[in-house]
């Protein structure tokens, strides 16, 4: 035995038109508005932290434990700071896309993009990235020697 559909009457509250524009749960992106600088250094120093702990366990009786210092690496992203240049607000880079403050709302208002003469996020954090890992690499070869 076939089964067969039947036809669904189209609904238009619930479907849109096949030449509309995809729908989008947001008016506007503020990540393409944002003039946001990007500030790691709380998740460096909490990297240097969980690596001291996990050397101190290491050397305790139970080096087992050392471990245990692995679980609060998922959460150094989280310590990752942005601090935007409009407002003054600080947080939390992770949720840098629930900041829309007044001057965002303006630009996307005047069809203005300020991403022209500031890197976005992304870029100053690969940037910084860059930095801090030099960094890294030469006090371990200073290290070494």
């Amino acid at each position: 035995m076939e089964i067969t559909r039947r036809p669904r009457i189209a609904d238009p509250d619930f479907e849109a038109s096949p030449g509309a524009p995809p729908v989008r749960l947001r008016d506007f992106d503020p990540l393409e508005y944002q003039r946001l600088v990007v500030n790691p250094f709380l998740a460096v120093f909490g990297l240097v932290v969980v690596v001291r702990v996990g050397a101190w366990l290491a050397e305790t009786r139970y080096p087992a434990l050392a471990m245990l210092a692995v679980v609060p690496l998922a959460f150094l992203p989280l310590l990752i700071q942005y601090h935007c240049l409009d407002c003054g607000q600080t947080g939390s880079y992770v949720h840098r896309d629930r900041h829309a403050c007044p001057a965002v709302g303006a630009r996307w208002n005047h069809g203005s993009r300020s991403r022209a003469r500031f890197p976005s996020g992304w870029a100053q954090l690969v940037v910084w990235g860059w930095i801090l890992g030099s960094l890294g690499l030469l006090l371990a070869v200073h290290a070494w020697n």
